[in-house]
């Protein structure tokens, strides 16, 4: 009996001893698939972000007038579709779609800086027809103010008007500028006074960068700004969408700061 008893006893032991080693391996086992499958996901998303700006790139070398004709035409075909497919055999795809931005009422979106210069088409709007400029004041930093260059006329008569506006509560009157109104629903609006046959508008930000709109005059819409390009890359299950703005060429920044002669015989100046 005392023999049986030890036997049994073993016998409990190692049955105890298997479970628990087992419900150690499957916890091991469960945390490693998972871990695994979080790795998947993030290699997949990663080529998904990839394959899809890959797209964009592709669209990106194609002359700006080609893909307006592609949007007339209501396609781009094989151009607006890629496919890259990995070592490991995996494929990444990415659909691409083109539409313009602009010939609406809506609000233009501009991200202006303090080094660069951002430019609006008025190609095409309304003779006399006054348009917005709009911001609200930035999380941090100092309140901004905007500058630029409104062109307007005929070709070999082009004429450029400056105009410079503070954010209302600004630090910086000094500069002169004229202070802003809030207007459409923004902190601060300054107003661009029609003129015939407006060209473009150049606007950079002063002491700080600010997101900003291009807000046309009530029942008047905004020319067209550009392409947009959306691409959406696919992997597996991920879906990722890529973003990007194809707008008209324009000119650096350095160009507002030798546009200006009062004569042919003058030296330069602004």
């Amino acid at each position: 009996m005392k023999f049986a008893n030890e036997k049994g006893q073993t016998i409990a032991i190692v049955i105890l001893v298997m479970v628990v080693a087992l419900s150690v391996g499957v916890a091991v086992s469960t945390r490693f698939i998972k871990s695994l499958r979080v790795s998947v996901k993030t290699d997949d998303s990663s080529r998904a972000v990839a394959v899809a700006e890959a797209g964009v790139e592709e669209l990106l070398g194609t002359d700006y007038d080609v893909l307006v004709d592609y949007i007339n035409f209501g396609s781009c075909g094989d151009a607006c579709a890629l496919e890259l497919v990995g070592e490991d055999g995996v494929s990444a795809n990415a659909n691409i779609t083109l539409s313009m931005v602009g010939e609406s009422s809506e609000p233009h979106q501009l991200n202006l800086t303090t080094t660069n210069i951002a430019e609006v088409s008025l190609d095409g709007y309304s003779d006399s027809t006054s348009v917005y400029i709009c911001w609200d004041s930035p999380s941090s930093g100092d309140l901004p103010s905007i500058s630029g260059l409104y062109v307007y006329g005929n070709e070999g008569n082009y004429e450029a008007d400056s105009f410079g506006f503070n954010s209302i509560g600004s630090l910086y009157s000094a500069n002169n500028f004229t202070e802003a109104t809030s207007s459409f629903g923004y902190l601060n609006c300054a107003s661009l006074t029609g003129k015939s046959n407006p060209k473009i508008v150049r606007i950079k930000s002063i002491y700080n960068n600010v997101k900003a709109y291009v807000v046309p005059e009530p029942g008047n819409n905004l020319p067209s700004q550009g392409v947009l390009i959306t691409s959406v890359g696919t992997v597996n299950e991920a879906i990722r969408t890529v973003e990007v703005l194809y707008s008209k060429p324009f000119v650096p920044i350095d160009f507002d700061y030798v546009l200006f002669s009062t004569a042919e015989d003058s030296p330069l100046s602004n």
